[in-house]
C-alpha cells in the first residue's frame, strides 16, 4: 500500500524511502541508533519492581541499525503510525512536499485534515497524524501556528508550512550510542528559523 499510494507516485525508490525495516543490504547506509535500546528499558524498569519482568532483558546487544527504535512499533512488526519510516533527507523532503501541495498525492480537503486541529490537551494540539504548530510545546518557531509536523524520539523531525509552501527536514541522532537529555526542541526551533529565513522570511 505504501509503495503504491506514496512512494511510486512520487518517483522514489525503495532504497530511498521505505515504511518497514531496512533490508540487510542497505543497513550500512542507515544511521545507527541506541545500543541495546537502553532508554526504553530504563523507563520500563522504573515501572516494575520484578527482575523477572521482560523489560529487564535486553532486546538487542548492539546498536540498532535499520530497525525501528520505538518499542511499540517494533512489536507491531517494525512500523506503526508513530514510527518506522526510513529514508534519505531528500526522499523525506519530497514526501513532505506532497503534504504541502494540493494535487501531488492528496486533495485540498485531505490536506486540510493535516493542518486543522482535531485534539487538544493543556500543552499539545494534534491534527490528523501531526502536531499543530499552535501547540505550546511544538517546535514550529517562525513556521507559525498554522504549520504542522512530526518529531521523532531519536532526534528527527519534519515541519511543514503549506501556505508558503515550506518544508524543513531535520535528521539528527541524539541516541547513538546512548540517549542523552539534549535540548532538541530548542535546536529544532533554531533550525526552523534558519529554514524560514532561507525560504522567504519569518511570518509576522
Amino acid at each position: 500500500m505504501f509503495s503504491e499510494r506514496i512512494r511510486r507516485p512520487l518517483g522514489i525508490s525503495a532504497s530511498e524511502l521505505r515504511y518497514a525495516p531496512v533490508p540487510r543490504t542497505l543497513r550500512e547506509r542507515t544511521a545507527p541508533t541506541e545500543t541495546g535500546r537502553q532508554r526504553e528499558r530504563d523507563i520500563a524498569l522504573a515501572m516494575t519492581s520484578s527482575s523477572d519482568d521482560p523489560a529487564s532483558k535486553p532486546l538487542f546487544e548492539g546498536p540498532l541499525r535499520g530497525v525501528v527504535h520505538d518499542g511499540n512499533a517494533l512489536f507491531l512488526g517494525g512500523a506503526a503510525g508513530n514510527a518506522g519510516l526510513f529514508g534519505t533527507a531528500a526522499a523525506v523532503f519530497r514526501l513532505c512536499s506532497a503534504l504541502a501541495t494540493d494535487g501531488l498525492l492528496f486533495t485540498t480537503q485531505e490536506l486540510e485534515l493535516f493542518r486543522r486541529p482535531l485534539g487538544r490537551s493543556p500543552t499539545d494540539i494534534r491534527t490528523f497524524g501531526f502536531q499543530s504548530g499552535a501547540a505550546e510545546q511544538a517546535p514550529a518557531g517562525p513556521f507559525g501556528p498554522h504549520s504542522y509536523g512530526h518529531v521523532g524520539f531519536t532526534g528527527t523531525s519534519v515541519w511543514i508550512d503549506a501556505d508558503r509552501p515550506l518544508v524543513a527536514v531535520l535528521l539528527t541522532n541524539r541516541v547513538h550510542p546512548r540517549w542523552t537529555d539534549a535540548p532538541v526542541q530548542a535546536w529544532r526551533r533554531e533550525f526552523h528559523a534558519l529554514a524560514a529565513q532561507l525560504g522567504g522570511g519569518a511570518r509576522s
